[in-house]
């Protein structure tokens, strides 16, 4: 914290297993879950940001993220473990210096399942309706 200017220039974020599994689930996995045998015994994300000066404002200039998983499901036939580990690091620099100016595609881990109402699906159908308009500044 830069405690003469009152601004959060650091920021570290670590959450445990308890806190992922209340938070971060949805009502239909924790009620399923058990039943199907699925059981989370470590689940663990990390994320650190740093943030830099560019005239009055401050911009994140750095942001690192970091998953960790094992769960074990059980069922009649087969008992299986399972290890997920994913690290990303982003640094952003400057526009104008910056050689490449093309986004990089953020991938959905291959885990997550979305479930979608009929009223959800038509909302986000709308959503991608509306126009756009992006300005660089």
């Amino acid at each position: 914290m830069d405690t003469l200017n009152n601004v959060i220039v650091e920021s570290e974020l670590n959450c445990d297993t308890q806190y992922n599994l209340k938070h971060n689930t949805t009502l239909f996995f924790k009620v399923f879950a058990p039943k199907i045998g699925i059981k989370y015994e470590v689940w663990v994300t990390k994320s650190h940001t740093n943030y830099s000066k560019k005239g009055k404002s401050y911009y994140i200039s750095e942001s690192k993220y970091k998953f960790s998983m094992k769960s074990f499901q059980q069922n009649k036939k087969v008992n299986t473990h399972y290890f997920t580990s994913i690290e990303s690091k982003v640094q952003l620099t400057d526009q104008l210096t910056s050689e490449s100016r093309s986004w990089i595609p953020l991938l959905k881990p291959y885990y997550l399942i979305t479930i979608m109402t009929k009223q959800m699906q038509r909302d986000e159908a709308s959503l991608s309706k509306v126009p756009v308009k992006y300005e660089h500044f």
